[in-house]
């Protein structure tokens, strides 16, 4: 009798729970209609809203079969991936591997929409190609400009590819990596600003540790990452390999040097578009990068070269020339409405902007100008007494350049091409060591004046002072 009343508590109990069930989640005995519910709704309805509740409320249910709740997590993710709604899809597609590892085949069908780790396939670099970028603002403000320069190099008895970034946006900087051309691991890395000083990242074996030196402040840091990754300054360079496949989808390791930070970052090859570049028409590939809280956009020729003409990344840097840089070649600039021209090496890349033109120096942070205006503008001229005129110029310099200690004994008078010319120079100290020099030189034509400047990190003055002096000789009107 004691059984009896036993049995009828527990089946009493039972029919409790599975009517309560029917209320909210789906019980034991109902969840396989839901799961048919829930596909029908998703493949033959397409209610992708509809089979996503079903799925979550068979995810919620009490004692489902675990191969079950397997295939509902992973169709799950179906439905969030056929949305559109990709970054939610990804942390459903990770359940599946997360909570139902036994199950291969979901597991399987998962990892091929989660990104996977980047694998270099193409090598469209070519030695010496060089770029020059424009930062343009969404106001359509240009606030700056880079100089991208791929060569190859020599470190440790080791040939490298080098790529290096020289940037005048809002301060000099100059960032590389050197990277091997055959598994493309980071070897070696380095920046030089104005603001951080100089820092230096020696890659370990298989790129799997990372050594930071921090010159100025004589600290060093070491990293050990638990698989590859790639310097950050290389990432951009990795997105030129991908395969021009929309859907292609991957991850990239990185290690961003300066903060000393490693990330990683989801990319996926969007679409194909037929754009006008600076190259003429071309037809591109759209890589998006997605930073978590941020996504970046880079245009890139769909052809050998892989050409990167446009990234979208908070401001529009948009390609604008390129060119191959030959070491110790010599270029002639020629101004067409300035009237005159001037002979450069091709380490020194000039853009023109608003009148003045700007050098970019190959490995260097060093800051060099050139402009022209009216004989009639320089207030300090002394008609007939260019020595005067020279002791004005020396006062005005002083004063807009407070931060340099201009040395009046340093200046000296010239005939450039058989004109007057005055140069003097300068320097700025910090702890009583001098960091950077000055020189300035003002050069005057028949009715325009020249003035072009050189502002120089001490340790690469004695290689692009003689440099300098070799562009303003050879001024010609």
């Amino acid at each position: 009798m004691l059984k009896i009343i036993l049995s009828a508590i527990i089946v009493g109990s039972s029919s409790f729970s599975l009517l309560r069930a029917e209320e909210g989640t789906p019980s034991i005995a109902s969840i396989s209609d839901h799961l048919e519910e829930a596909i029908f709704l998703q493949e033959a309805k397409a209610d992708l809203m509809g089979a996503i509740k079903k799925y979550q409320e068979i995810l919620e249910a009490e004692n489902v079969a675990r191969s079950v709740a397997a295939e509902a997590q992973f169709r799950l993710a179906e439905c969030y991936w056929a949305q559109g709604n990709k970054n939610q899809a990804q942390i459903e597609y990770q359940k599946v591997n997360k909570n139902y590892p036994e199950n291969a085949d979901w597991n399987t069908a998962a990892n091929e929409r989660l990104p996977q780790l980047f694998t270099p396939e193409l090598s469209p670099f070519i030695e010496g190609e060089r770029y020059i970028y424009e930062y343009v603002l969404p106001t359509g403000k240009t606030i700056g400009y880079s100089v991208a320069t791929i060569k190859k190099t020599e470190r440790d008895g080791r040939i490298l590819w080098r790529r290096e970034n020289q940037t005048a946006v809002g301060g000099q900087r100059l960032v590389f990596v050197e990277f091997d051309p055959i598994t493309f691991n980071s070897v070696y890395s380095g920046m030089d600003s104005e603001k951080l000083g100089e820092i230096t990242c020696t890659f370990g074996p298989e790129a799997k540790s990372a050594t930071l030196e921090f010159v100025q402040k004589g600290d060093t840091k070491k990293f050990s990452f638990p698989q590859q990754i790639y310097d950050n300054e290389q990432a951009i360079e990795l997105l030129r390999q991908l395969p021009a496949e929309p859907g292609h989808r991957g991850k990239l390791n990185i290690f961003v040097i300066f903060t000393g930070v490693q990330v990683s970052i989801n990319y996926e090859v969007e679409e194909i578009l037929n754009m006008d570049t600076v190259l003429g028409p071309r037809e591109c590939y759209q890589v998006v990068l997605d930073l978590g809280t941020s996504k970046q956009r880079f245009y890139i020729t769909n052809d050998a070269e892989r050409l990167i003409v446009k990234m979208d990344a908070g401001v529009n840097i948009n390609l604008t020339a390129t060119d191959i840089y030959q070491a110790g070649t010599t270029n002639t600039y020629t101004g067409k409405d300035d009237n005159f021209s001037f002979q450069y090496p091709d380490e020194w890349v000039p853009i023109k902007e608003k009148g003045v033109i700007h050098f970019f120096i190959s490995n260097s942070i060093a800051e060099s100008s050139l402009h022209t205006n009216l004989n009639d503008s320089l207030n300090i001229l002394v008609p007939g007494d260019f020595n005067a005129t020279a002791k004005g110029l020396f006062e005005v310099e002083q004063k807009d350049n407070p931060e340099f200690a201009l040395d009046e004994s340093t200046l000296s008078l010239h005939k450039i091409n058989g004109r007057d010319a005055v140069f003097f120079q300068g320097t700025r100290t910090e702890n009583g060591e001098i960091v950077d020099q000055y020189v300035i030189g003002l050069i005057l034509g028949t009715d325009k004046y020249v003035k072009v400047t050189l502002k120089a990190p001490a340790r690469d003055w004695d290689r692009l002072e003689p440099e300098f002096y070799s562009i303003a000789q050879s001024m010609t009107e």
